[in-house]
């Protein structure tokens, strides 16, 4: 089953509710995510999944296929459950400058080399 992936109709979501549709050990999938997984050298969100009287802490996120997995730390929800996740928003607000910084300085760097005949 694919996981949505709502971080690509809105950047700036906090959470989401979500059904987990498998569990491969300490890995989890969602049928919706707002958690963004580890690509192109950008770090996975972290954040935290909660249920009935549980919760648990993500600490990576990847992609299998269609699918993305979350690795959990504590907990394990059962497969069909309900689970409200919340985004660590500062760690992603910070990935997100670094990134933007990092784009800023190389379109700097790629202006600064065609004005000297560079490029």
């Amino acid at each position: 089953m694919d996981s949505y992936q709502l971080y690509h109709t809105d950047s700036y979501l906090r959470g989401m509710e979500a059904t987990v549709t498998l569990i491969n050990g300490i890995w989890v999938a969602l049928d919706q995510t707002v958690f963004y997984a580890q690509s192109g050298g950008q770090p996975a969100d972290h954040s935290t999944l909660l249920w009935a009287d549980a919760q648990t802490r993500v600490i990576d996120v990847r992609r299998r296929g269609n699918v993305l997995w979350h690795h959990i730390e504590g907990p394990i929800p059962t497969e069909g459950t309900r689970v409200h996740g919340l985004l660590d928003w500062e760690r992603r607000y910070a990935l997100m400058r670094v990134k933007m910084q990092r784009k800023e300085k190389t379109m700097h760097w790629d202006s600064d080399m065609a004005m000297c005949g560079h490029l």
